[in-house]
């Protein structure tokens, strides 16, 4: 091989160095599998501080919208959109080549001659041998950072549904309340107006009036708690600051979650293991996130294993010597392993690999656990419904009209009827919450599979 040559396919070596650019996924690869989990695309358009034009703030609230603003504005999942812009960064940092160094000299002749010139230029090809494993390793963590954005869509998602869920049911026990405090005081009328007469102990009336305080109480629990849950949804879909006057409404989208709730097939089909474990292996991201993350420190360990040897500079140059001689010169820099070898580097990449694996493996345990939690108390708050529908308030419902029958006719004292109705309210509220109970268990059951929709 003439000097010619060998320059020639040393800067051949150095513009291959430049090339082979990764493909990089984006953020927009998630729309489609987050709308079919969620029930709507996000829209990551727009600046995360800009409110989303899917609700004004105001107007009634349903399920669907307080997903669509979470997606829009929830500010870790904004944040996560970030750290899938910096994994997407690693992974083009990761296909570079090292920069070619550069060397000139020069000399000053005391004696005859011309200058002495020497100009070189090299380059570290040891990366050659482990640039694919470093892009492998990158590109495993730009897969979990989205498969974690995607998890993290999920989980968003699923508590807009149970806050604003929590919001409804919180209306429901205020109305309740307020109609119950109603009763609690026309109860202390009739009482009253009985021990004015001499027809009834001033005992009654102190009990009468204990059940007014009662119903007082209850009813400034009723407003704390949907002033709480309104302050927990708002701070979720990112409006801490906006005004809480608004109200939220159940839609078509949800009430399925509780109106049929004596249906138990949908929970009776994820009875068996296996069929859950495959259920949170299919649909669970952050478990996939997590395979991601072990499947980089495998291409670590690889790249490791790889090297040993971290530099090895080949260089091409021009030399001019002091009797005007030309040259062109050709060299070779290879580091030579005796003190490290790697072996500390390889021993530290096969631990974290196999952390990771660990990792991965406890984050899949603990998916099928939660899942066979959430499963088990869905089962639960659908049959505490069941019977609270079917039995406790239908008997106090029954008890209640018969009794205004009765006072009507004139049979039994008003005080009988109010009794019943107070006792039918209270019902009515235990209905209240164990529809809630439903609706959040289901829901909890959606998002641990990685399926907030709620589709089986």
């Amino acid at each position: 091989m003439t000097n010619k040559t060998a320059f020639a396919a040393s800067l051949a070596v150095f513009a291959l160095a430049a090339c082979n650019s990764p493909d990089i996924a984006t953020v927009s690869s998630l729309h489609d599998d987050i709308a079919t989990r969620v029930g709507s695309t996000p829209d990551w358009s727009l600046p995360f501080d800009q409110m989303s034009s899917a609700w004004d703030g105001t107007s009634d609230l349903g399920a669907l919208t307080a997903v669509q603003c979470a997606l829009a504005n929830n500010r870790p999942l904004r944040r996560a959109i970030e750290e899938v812009h910096i994994a997407q960064s690693e992974l083009t940092q990761s296909s570079l080549a090292p920069n070619p160094m550069i060397e000139m000299a020069t000399g000053f002749p005391l004696g005859m001659g011309v200058a002495p010139l020497v100009a070189m230029i090299s380059q570290n090809l040891a990366f050659i041998a482990q640039r694919e494993d470093a892009m492998g390793a990158a590109s495993q963590r730009l897969r979990s950072a989205l498969l974690e954005l995607g998890s993290l869509a999920v989980d968003t998602a699923a508590a807009a549904r149970s806050l604003q869920m929590r919001v409804v049911m919180a209306q429901h026990l205020v109305t309740l309340s307020i109609a119950d405090e109603l009763i609690a005081s026309q109860l202390v009328a009739v009482a009253q107006v009985a021990v004015d007469a001499g027809e009834a102990p001033r005992a009654e009336l102190e009990t009468m009036r204990l059940q007014i305080a009662e119903a007082m109480m209850r009813r400034a629990d009723a407003q704390e708690r949907l002033r709480s849950d309104q302050a927990d949804l708002m701070a979720l879909l990112g409006r801490s600051g906006q005004s809480h006057n608004w109200r939220a409404v159940e839609s078509d989208w949800d009430t399925s979650l509780w109106r049929d709730a004596e249906d138990l097939a949908w929970t009776t089909a994820m009875d068996g293991d296996e069929d859950l474990v495959h259920a949170v292996s299919e649909w669970r991201l952050d478990v996939q996130a997590a395979q991601a993350m072990a499947a980089s420190a495998q291409s670590q360990l690889a790249s490791a294993r790889g090297s040993r040897i971290s530099r090895f500079d080949l260089s091409s140059g021009y030399e001019q010597d002091m009797e005007g001689d030309d040259a062109i010169s050709v060299g070779l820099i290879a580091e030579v392993p005796i003190f490290d070898d790697g072996s500390a580097r390889i021993a530290a990449a096969a631990a974290r690999f196999q952390a990771a694996r660990i990792d991965a493996d406890q984050i899949l345990q603990l998916a099928v656990a939660a899942a066979h939690k959430a499963h088990s108390q869905l089962r639960a708050a659908q049959l505490r419904l069941h019977a609270l529908q079917t039995l406790a308030l239908g008997a106090a419902e029954s008890t209640a009209l018969i009794a205004l029958r009765s006072a009507e006719a004139g049979e039994t004292p008003r005080s009988h009827y109010l009794s019943a109705e107070h006792a039918a309210n209270d019902a009515r509220m235990d209905g209240t919450n164990a529809r809630l109970q439903v609706a959040l268990a289901q829901i909890e059951l959606s998002r641990v599979i990685g399926n907030p929709q709620g589709t089986p």
